[in-house]
């Protein structure tokens, strides 16, 4: 009869645990962080910092890979939990190209991340001045790229120096700076990051932007039609109700206002945090009307 009572005992302990355990997990919010893209780079990387920070605030949120644009539609075609994607407009203008839209509107238009500049680089060694100078005795300047950017992108520079631009492409940024350090090209068109600031072989003379003790596009190259290009980063909400949607952002605003990878890369960076973005009044109008930019 003892041991009875014992086993009795157990399972009743067992299953109060299990139900206490199940309201736990019920309380959670829920905020999956899907990734859309390679598992490599900074979006990557970017989203691991987010996935950490939402369990340190309480979520239940879980890491998903989908790749590319075409495998993140077919995972909201699944109604699954909710979530949230960083995208770019330069990465929707490659995705257009190649056939898949995703497109926010206010119900899915979460938050901006941030704006970043674009900047024109070269090596170290080549002891930049001027564009005269570095231009002098030169028939062609190839340019590392990478596929996502706009089509015709140098036509105003071989127009304004009579020196063809040549556009290379590359798969990524990564690889794109990988081009312009085994001097496979002259120069190197990417965004002003913190990877490519802190590279000590790598001068980046000019960008899109304001950036303090740098040479911006518009004065070096005037009658550039792009020279303002900039990187727009935002989130994007899958399956979320209003309230989650001002919940998320409300998180992801504290999370790049506070947590010290995110403000030391975009502060080395000078790019604008999405908090600021918002504050300002950028919506998901202000995403439409810059990646145009991105799609000519």
């Amino acid at each position: 009869m003892k041991i009875l009572r014992k086993i009795t005992t157990c399972f009743v302990v067992v299953g109060l645990f299990a139900l206490t355990s199940s309201f736990v997990l019920a309380d959670k919010p829920v905020l999956d962080v899907v990734v859309g893209s390679g598992n490599t780079g900074g979006t990557w990387r970017t989203s691991l910092i987010i996935n950490a920070a939402l369990k340190s605030m309480g979520y239940d949120s879980e890491m998903v890979h989908t790749k590319n644009c075409v495998g993140t539609k077919k995972y909201i075609s699944k109604n699954p939990r909710p979530g949230i994607v960083l995208w770019t407009d330069s990465k929707y203008a490659s995705d257009v190209r190649k056939g898949c839209k995703l497109i926010p509107d206010e119900s899915t238009f979460v938050t901006p991340f941030s704006f970043s500049n674009q900047a024109m680089c070269t090596l170290k060694k080549h002891n930049f001045t001027s564009i005269e100078n570095f231009l002098k005795g030169k028939k062609r300047i190839t340019v590392a790229s990478i596929t996502s950017y706009p089509n015709n992108l140098y036509t105003d520079l071989t127009n304004q120096f009579g020196i063809k631009f040549v556009r290379v492409d590359y798969s990524g940024s990564s690889k794109a700076l990988k081009g312009l350090l085994a001097q496979d090209t002259d120069l190197l068109y990417t965004e002003y990051t913190k990877r490519t600031i802190s590279n000590p072989d790598i001068d980046c003379f000019a960008v899109s932007g304001d950036v303090k003790g740098k040479a911006v596009f518009k004065d070096i190259f005037p009658t550039w039609s792009l020279a303002k290009l900039g990187q727009y980063q935002y989130y994007y909400g899958i399956n979320l109700t209003k309230k989650q949607t001002k919940d998320a952002r409300a998180a992801l605003h504290k999370i790049i206002a506070t947590d010290p990878k995110i403000v030391n890369a975009m502060s080395v960076s000078s790019m604008i945090p999405g908090h600021v973005l918002w504050n300002r009044g950028d919506r998901v109008g202000t995403w439409h009307t810059h990646k145009e930019l991105w799609m000519k």
